[in-house]
């Protein structure tokens, strides 16, 4: 069995600020076989290191990687007879930015990466902020964003208070136009009168009472409603003496 590293995984290119992993595979069976990792000239403990039948896997952690961890990765083995392996892995920072995460924004792109030299169009609030992608990083740092007036809310909220002003209006006018044609008062009956002259005297007075309801046509017709009134008054005064004289 050929023994020796087999090569190193992990991304080639890392963008600043996050986490990457290293992983250093080695061929071996020697259960005392040591893995070493080297950044140019400085020793790194490996995150963990996994024994297998005919392998070992150690990984290297790169926790919110900067630009000072970019570089020459070095996974080195010694084994048991003092024989050694190694293999080397260059890690550069891309020149492409992730997509930036900012409270309350919005923006023109769905995309997680953006690249290089690109523009990313941000609505912040009620202005719109515009940056640009360089090497990797953005020209501007933005975290918050406060949230945004909306015209069309604001619009909506006055149209339903001048909404409902117009319908309280429309209601308050429908029961004042209501009491006024629908007025309904108690009207004291007139008393039986004992001449025609009486009769129209208790008819005049019921006309003027203000607490009749409101008739403007009574006044135009008053002269007629007294003739009728007389006249069936001498309808019934002739029927009455007629029933005595029987």
């Amino acid at each position: 069995m050929t023994r020796g590293v087999e090569g190193i995984t992990g991304p080639e290119k890392v963008h600043l600020g996050d986490s990457y992993n290293l992983t250093c595979s080695v061929a071996t069976i020697d259960e005392d076989t040591v893995i070493t990792w080297y950044k140019e000239d400085s020793q790194l403990l490996p995150h963990s290191t996994l024994y297998y039948d005919n392998k070992i896997s150690s990984v290297l952690y790169l926790p919110e990687v900067s630009e000072s961890d970019t570089g020459v990765y070095v996974c080195s083995a010694e084994f048991s007879d003092g024989k050694r392996s190694s293999g080397a892995f260059y890690v550069t920072q891309t020149s492409d930015c992730k997509l930036p995460k900012i409270e309350n924004a919005v923006m023109d792109t769905s995309s997680e990466i953006v690249s290089h030299l690109s523009e990313l169009s941000v609505s912040c609030g009620d202005e719109t902020v515009v940056m640009k992608c360089e090497h990797g990083s953005w020209d501007q740092t933005l975290v918050f964003c406060p949230a945004a007036t909306s015209a069309s809310l604001t619009m909506q909220l006055v149209t339903g208070i001048v909404v409902l002003i117009v319908l309280l209006a429309v209601g308050l006018g429908a029961v004042y136009f209501y009491k006024q044609h629908h007025r309904t008062r108690a009207v004291t009956p007139m008393q039986r009168p004992d001449s025609v002259e009486e009769l129209k005297r208790q008819w005049r007075d019921y006309v003027d009472d203000s607490a009749v309801i409101n008739n403007p046509s009574a006044e135009e017709n008053i002269e007629d409603v007294n003739t009728n009134i007389a006249t069936q008054y001498h309808q019934q005064l002739e029927r009455t003496v007629t029933q005595i004289s029987e």
